[in-house]
């Protein structure tokens, strides 16, 4: 739940950038967050302390940057549904080349020992 949520300040679309910023974590590390806090303690943390979840160190630094992003306390910092989108696409255009070039390399290596082969 987002800070002002919390705080039952106003809030907008902001809220649900910084719930999805929870959710991307979830599934990122297959973890619940603050499972090791009262739902008062984790409420105090993120709206006093501005306490997140640790992104694990060996995740995309796109995806920790987009998370860390979403999850600003201010919502006027939190990118809209939009500027998500077009990164997450961004994103997966990105690993998809990249698996593409690491298969066209595993290949050459076939390949290469098939021919030492013959």
């Amino acid at each position: 739940m987002a800070p002002e949520v919390i705080e039952h300040e106003p809030y907008d679309h902001k809220a649900d950038v910084f719930s999805f910023a929870v959710m991307m974590w979830e599934l990122l590390t297959g973890k619940i967050p603050y499972e090791y806090l009262t739902p008062l303690q984790a409420a105090v943390g993120l709206v006093q302390k501005g306490l997140r979840p640790t992104i694990p160190k060996n995740a995309n630094p796109e995806i920790a940057k987009l998370i860390k992003r979403c999850w600003q306390q201010d919502p006027t910092k939190r990118p809209d549904f939009a500027e998500i989108l077009e990164i997450l696409q961004l994103l997966s255009k990105e690993v998809a080349e990249e698996s593409e070039h690491k298969k066209e390399i595993h290949l050459e290596r076939i390949f290469s020992v098939l021919r030492r082969g013959h």
